[in-house]
């Protein structure tokens, strides 16, 4: 009969694992060396005890600023010119003038959003500039009010070509506003004029057309 000791057969299994162990890490008694495993990432998911990170690019932040929301800034003052007819030259400064060159009725055509055809006024206003310093017409502001003291509706297709660009000393500029207003409300229209809040708003009135 075979008697098997239960301690012979703990060092026997130990003895075993230990070799699978050693074989598995070093290689085969041959001499053969094996790399050792690399873990590699399954699709859409990450290894395991490994945090997946995605670089982000730095985002310059601006600098803060002076003031916040309870601060109150004064509204700027707004000089307005008094008023001339409206074949008559209005000065901005004593080196900048404007003019309506012309004043002429037409049938406007609205196309844009909230532009309605119908009876309007067609205005060529020039800009001149004798000063030595270029100035921007970029920001040039053109309103009507008829003799009801209702605006003008402001139409932005053709004819129309507002001042646009920089406007050198001692050149001119030509720009077109079209605005609808009813036929029995132009006795008078008054017209304004700016190109720049840092100047006055020239003014002109009279019976148009």
């Amino acid at each position: 009969m075979l008697i098997v000791r239960p301690a012979l057969c703990a060092a026997v299994l130990a003895s075993l694992t230990a070799t699978v162990a050693c074989t598995s890490t070093h290689g085969p008694s041959s001499g053969t060396t094996h790399s050792p495993a690399v873990s590699t990432t399954p699709p859409g998911g990450t290894a395991s005890g490994t945090v997946a990170t995605t670089p982000t690019s730095a985002v310059p932040v601006p600098p803060p600023t002076k003031g916040d929301i309870h601060q109150t800034v004064p509204a700027q003052k707004v000089v307005t010119r008094r008023a001339v007819s409206l074949d008559a030259t209005a000065h901005f400064t004593s080196a900048i003038a404007a003019r309506l060159t012309r004043v002429e009725a037409i049938s406007a055509k609205g196309n844009g959003p909230g532009e309605i055809s119908g009876p309007a006024l067609e205005l060529t206003i020039k800009i001149t500039n004798d000063s030595k310093s270029s100035i921007d017409l970029g920001n040039a502001v053109v309103n009507l009010a008829d003799s009801r003291k209702q605006p003008g509706l402001p139409i932005a297709g053709a004819p129309a070509k507002p001042f646009s660009g920089t406007l050198s000393g001692g050149r001119s500029a030509v720009g077109i506003y079209v605005f609808t207003v009813p036929v029995g409300h132009r006795a008078p229209v008054s017209v304004t004029v700016s190109y720049t809040a840092a100047a006055p708003v020239v003014l002109f009135v009279g019976n148009a057309a």
